[in-house]
């Protein structure tokens, strides 16, 4: 008997604040980039990705094994932490909600090493901001010289904004 008249009663109060906030009024608009790039041996890529207000410049992989980390895997049990990076630039007007997954492949596109970040970070208008994907993944530091390619998946929401009353033709203002 309680629940009908709480939800009652505090319905028209949640309608109003979502429509205050903007939640039911201000559609979002979903855009996704899906891109592979040859990764240089210095592990950074310039790109250019864009799609809507939302922009792909550069990847790239912090904490790389090196040439000696690999050679000392003599019993290739040993494992790094790469840190592949996606640093993406909003140029729209609104705020953007990214998702990031990022995989490392090798020449035949065969995964080697994903993550992904799974809560959706924050791109302001006009700004340009980078993440890392990856925080305790790890890979065997003996598969790391057949890395050769960059996978990059990117999904940003934003919300879209009413278009601007146009007056109609012909009448004076």
């Amino acid at each position: 008997m309680i629940r009908p008249i709480l939800i009652t009663a505090l319905l028209p109060v949640l309608l109003t604040a979502c429509a205050a906030v903007g939640v039911a009024t201000q559609p979002t608009k979903e855009y996704v980039i899906d891109q592979v790039v040859d990764l240089p041996e210095n592990g950074i890529a310039p790109v250019s990705f864009r799609v809507g207000p939302i922009e792909v410049i550069e990847v790239r992989v912090r904490n790389m094994p090196t040439a000696k980390d690999i050679a000392e895997d003599t019993r290739k049990t040993d494992h790094s932490r790469p840190k592949p990076v996606v640093t993406a630039r909003n140029h729209g007007t609104e705020l953007a909600m990214v998702n990031l997954a990022a995989v490392l492949e090798d020449a035949n596109g065969v995964a080697l090493f994903s993550c992904e970040r799974i809560k959706a970070q924050e791109l302001f208008p006009g700004m340009s901001d980078d993440w890392n994907t990856c925080f305790l993944e790890s890979m065997r530091t003996a598969d790391w010289p057949r890395v050769k390619r960059f996978h990059v998946r990117l999904k940003a929401r934003v919300r879209e904004t009413a278009p601007a009353a146009v007056p109609a033709a012909g009448r004076a203002e």
